[in-house]
Formats: structure tokens, sequence, C-alpha cells
């Protein structure tokens, strides 16, 4: 047994005292999250002293206005008034696509904002409407899961190759359900502009749906295998017609704002190409016209560049920030615990400004690494930009927890700027896309629309001389209009003969690294992108399918603010 002393005792009792200061203030700051986390909805008054703290200007919020009634930029408003400068319905396709979708997303449900804007009244349920293979299964044809697994494959082989009803009758059946619909479509598609207004619902611009892109994909898949089964009936004129409304609607998606929207652009521009060269190799011998058809590719618009997506991210982003700030839970889709966290700080007295010149510097780095001279140039820059937001994730993974969070609330202004810069790092570690495999996305689609006009001369080749040549010296290339350049490696494209009848061309990649023995195997090396032509045989058809399904396989930014909800995953497939 111990007696205490008199000093013993004394240490004791401040000790106590100590403990029940630390606990009291341990109680206040719970309570104190706990209010933010899950308190009441903010007051008028609240909202327009929190939009006080938020500098507007070009270099934080880019735009200066439209001003809601508590201070706040409308984002969405000053987005969508700057997009739409320019249109028109008498130049925009979206009057007549979205109407031929009967105002309807993939899964049936009305696109209410977007027919609001174009002024459609939705189509009955029931109605004379295009629906995509999921939709005409479930909605129309009542095909069970299996059904619609096993169609899928069919639809995948009928856009590789020449068919007939016989061989896939569901599809036709598909195609013809559409076929009125698909008039009013490709009509559509002469016009120069695809735009439409959608509505965030006030949880900011990340919580907008893109359910109008993901029929517009279906669109394109529809029109490859409609151009394939023209061909199985010798009807190459009309193929080429599908076909052609293909590239015009990837052209037209890829001028689109999001940068899902263009990612899906660019995904339809390689169905396109594809579908040409299966339409290149089922040419008969006696075919006329192909420099007429080679012509009307280079009378296409150009596909926009991925980076002006890039614009349209950051506005997200900026949207985000200042959404948390009064009480929107949109970045839930990204991190569960990210909106009442980024809630709780955002009553806090951080440096606003600081914050939002963060985010816009990381937006600028990405600009400029697209800004580059070459995709080797390119490559480095993103790829340090990938490095910055992995730091950025790891740094902010340490300050997930609420009373780390109340603590900052209640900081002293001496740690203002420290408390800012991790918040800026939470934030830019949640919004930031991944541009990794972004980055290579425009070089793959140049490439392989050089693959096409490639094609198209050696075609015209086979058509003259009875076979392919097997260089492209001998088959007169590279001419001005018809360039053999890889953008991966700025060296020419690849070219190796494949047997007697068949020629593969290829471009090398993302690894910048030539994997490929077409020859040997009768396919190309994963990653590696390129053609077979020739007449069409059983390893043909199977590496024509393969290839083509790695072409839709489109890169998406990782934790894009843009891409998450609104793709649903079928940006890639």
């Amino acid at each position: 047994m111990t007696l205490d002393t008199p000093h013993s005792t004394q240490t004791s009792r401040k000790r106590m005292r100590i403990a029940i200061v630390g606990l009291g203030v341990t109680i206040g700051l719970l309570i104190y999250a706990g209010l933010n986390y899950f308190g009441p909805s903010i007051s008028s008054g609240t909202l327009n002293q929190l939009a006080s703290r938020i500098p507007i200007s070009p270099e934080t919020t880019i735009y200066t206005s439209p001003i809601d009634e508590h201070g706040f930029v409308n984002f969405n408003e000053a987005f969508y008034d700057e997009m739409e400068e320019g249109i028109s319905p008498e130049n925009n396709a979206a009057y007549g696509i979205v109407r031929a979708f009967g105002g309807r997303g993939d899964s049936g449900f009305v696109m209410k904002d977007v027919c609001e804007f174009l002024r459609i009244e939705p189509a009955d349920e029931n109605g004379d409407f295009f629906r995509s293979l999921t939709g005409y299964g479930e909605q129309v044809a009542d095909w069970d899961s299996a059904e619609i697994s096993s169609v899928y494959d069919d639809q995948d082989a009928a856009m590789t190759k020449p068919w007939s009803e016989g061989e896939y009758p569901r599809i036709a059946q598909w195609l013809e359900a559409n076929a009125s619909s698909m008039e009013l479509i490709k009509e559509s598609l002469k016009k120069p502009h695809y735009f439409v207004r959608r509505d965030s619902e006030g949880d900011g611009m990340v919580a907008i749906l893109l359910d109008d892109i993901m029929q517009v994909r279906s669109v394109a898949r529809y029109l490859n295998a409609d151009a394939m089964r023209k061909c199985g009936e010798g009807d190459f004129e009309a193929a080429w017609k599908d076909i052609l409304a293909i590239y015009r609607l990837g052209h037209l998606i890829s001028h689109c704002p999001f940068l899902v929207e263009r990612l899906v652009g660019h995904a339809i521009d390689g169905i396109a190409s594809h579908a040409t060269v299966a339409w290149l190799n089922a040419l008969p011998d006696n075919y006329e016209g192909l420099s007429d058809k080679r012509d009307e590719i280079d009378r296409l618009p150009p596909l926009d560049s991925i980076k002006h997506g890039i614009r349209c991210e950051r506005i997200i982003a900026i949207d985000s920030v200042i959404s948390t700030l009064k009480g929107a839970e949109s970045l839930e889709m990204l991190d569960a615990n990210a909106p009442a966290m980024l809630s709780h700080l955002s009553r806090s007295s951080l440096d606003w400004e600081h914050i939002l010149r963060r985010l816009n510097e990381a937006y600028d780095s990405i600009e400029n690494g697209f800004d580059l001279p070459t995709y080797a140039d390119q490559k480095v820059a993103i790829a340090a930009q990938e490095e910055r937001l992995k730091n950025f994730s790891a740094v902010s993974s340490k300050y997930y927890h609420p009373l780390t969070h109340a603590k900052w609330a209640l900081l002293p202004g001496a740690r203002r700027r420290e408390a800012s810069e991790l918040v800026a790092n939470i934030y830019l570690s949640l919004l930031l896309p991944s541009m990794e495999g972004i980055i290579n996305i425009g070089p793959r689609s140049e490439g392989e629309l050089g693959l096409v006009k490639i094609a198209f001369v050696m075609t015209e080749y086979r058509i003259n001389n009875g076979r392919l040549p097997v260089t492209f010296d001998e088959a007169g290339l590279p001419t001005e209009s018809t360039p053999i350049t890889d953008h991966f490696d700025q060296q020419p494209f690849r070219i190796v003969p494949d047997g007697p009848d068949h020629v593969w061309i290829w471009q090398i990649g993302f690894d910048g690294v030539d994997d490929s023995v077409p020859a040997a195997t009768h396919e190309l090396a994963s990653g590696d992108y390129g053609f077979r032509l020739g007449p069409l045989t059983e390893e043909s058809e199977t590496d024509d399918l393969d290839s083509q399904q790695k072409q839709e396989s489109v890169s998406e930014p990782s934790g894009s603010p843009a891409t998450e909800e609104s793709a649903k995953g079928d940006c890639a497939a």
C-alpha cells in the first residue's frame, strides 16, 4: 500500500482535472461534429454567410455570373449558357434523335429534363420508339436474363461480318422493330450539332445523368449490325450509308461538353472504323465507287479533342466544392464518407480562395500535359500528374476522422493555411480524374482513322490487281492524303502479310512497344490496334471480334465526377 504525499495528491488532482476538461472538450467536439453531420438543413441566412466566403473570380470560380439569391454562382446555368452558343433547333440533331428515343432512357424511364429543354412530349411506354437491345428484350420481346446475355453474343458477332437473318434471327428482329425510329435518327445526323440541357436538381453538376448518351451508344451498335446484314444481302451501298451514319454520330458526340460524352464519341468512331474494314473486306472484285466513299470520310468534320472535355471536369469539380459548402450530398457516389465530412469542414474558417486555386492549378497541369507536341511528352506529363494524385489520396486518407474535422473548425488563424491545404488535398483526391488511360484515346482514334484510309487504298489495289499489296510501298503509300505515321512512336505503321490472301496493318498502342506477331498468331497482341485485310475466314472472324471488343473498351477517368454515375458503365461496352 502506498500513501499519498501532498505532492502526489496534487499531481493526481491535476491529472483528473485535465482528464475531465479533455473529456468535456471531446464531448463538445463530438456534439459539434454531430450537429454538422446530422443537423437540420442550412438556413437562408447561413447560406448567405457561407456564400460570402467564396471569392468569385475567373481564377477561382471561372464563372462570375449568374449569381443566385444567396450569392453563389449558378454553375449549371452558366455552363450550359456557354455551351449553347450557336445552337438552334434547326442545327441541333438532338431534337430528332431524342424524339426517336421517345424521350426515354435505356431502361424506359422518361428523361424529364431533356424532354423539357427540347419541348418533346415523351412517348407512351408501349409506343414505337428506339430501344436498345436490352430495352427491347425486357420491354417488348420478354427475354429472360439468359436470353439477353446470349443475344448480346449474337450482336457482337453480327457486328464483325456479313450475316443473314437465319444466322441471328433475334438480332434481325431487333433491327426490324427499330427501323422506323432509325430513319429519323439517320436524317437527324445530317445536322452539325448535338446539344441538350440537363438538370442537376440542386445536387451539383456531379449528379447530372447522361441517359441519352447511353442510348446513343446503342444506336451505333444497331447501325453496325444493320450494315453487316446489308453486306450479307449484297447491298453494299445501303450498308455504307449505315457506316457513314456511325461516323457522323461519333463525330457529333465527340464535340459534346462532358468528358464521358467525348469518350463515347471516340468509341463510336472506333466502331465505325471496324465496320468500315469489315465492309471493305466484303466488297467483290468488281466493285466500283470506292474513291467516292473515301472522299465522304475525308469530308467529315474531325473528332474533337478529348482535352476540351477537361474544362467540363474542372467546372464540375469547382461546383462540387461549393455544393458541399451548401450541404449537398452528391459526392456520396465518389466516397460514402465525403458528403458529411466535407459539409462539416465547409463550415470552418478555411481559406476557400486557396482551395479553389489549388483545384484550378491541378486542372491547368492536366491541360498543359495534353498541349505538349508529342504523345511521349504528353505521357510523361500525365504520369507525373497521376503520381501527384496518388499523393493527394494518401494524404487525405489520414484525415477522415470526425474529431479531426471538428478540431479544424476550431483552429486558430495560425494553422488555417495548413488545414486549408489538407482540405484541398481531400477535394483533389475525390474530384481529380485519372487521365492515365484517357491520354491514349486521341492518338488511338487518329491512328485507327489513318489505318482505315490505308485500308481503302489497299482494297482499291486488290480490286484492280486481284490481290492485296504486301508492303506500303507496293500500295503507293504514303501519299499526301494518306500518311502512314503511328502517333504513338512517330514511326510508320506496321504491315505484314498473313498467308497468301491476308495482310495485317496496325499501330503499336499505349505501351510504345510492338508486341505483335500477327502472321504467326492471326491476332494482334494486347495493346496493339489494327486490322486484318482480306477475305473472311473462321480465323479472321474470331480475330475481328476480339479486336473490336478491345477497341470498344474505352478507359474512363477514375473518380471522374462526370463518369461515376452518369456513364453507368455503358461507355466501355
